[in-house]
């Protein structure tokens, strides 16, 4: 059963970001950076670029999505 929730789960997420790239204009690629017991993880990418820009922030521990993943915070970028 925790495997059919985490396909489930992943499955939603992907969709969010998926949707994120087809209905916002502007956006080429996203993902969703999430905390787990003290863990930085990408999830649901639509490109590899999306990833790597997270791990450059995990890297410098710094960045807009690190801050929002960690201080469960809303980044509003106007670029």
């Amino acid at each position: 059963q925790g495997h059919a929730k985490d396909t489930a789960l992943e499955h939603a997420l992907s969709s969010i970001t998926s949707s994120a790239v087809e209905l916002i204009e502007g956006v080429d690629f996203a993902d969703m950076l999430v905390m787990h017991e003290g863990e930085a993880r990408s999830v649901a990418p639509t490109a590899p670029l999306a990833v790597e820009l997270d791990m450059v922030q995990l890297h410098h521990q710094q960045g807009p999505c690190l801050d929002a993943a960690i201080n469960e915070t809303v980044i509003i970028s106007t670029d």
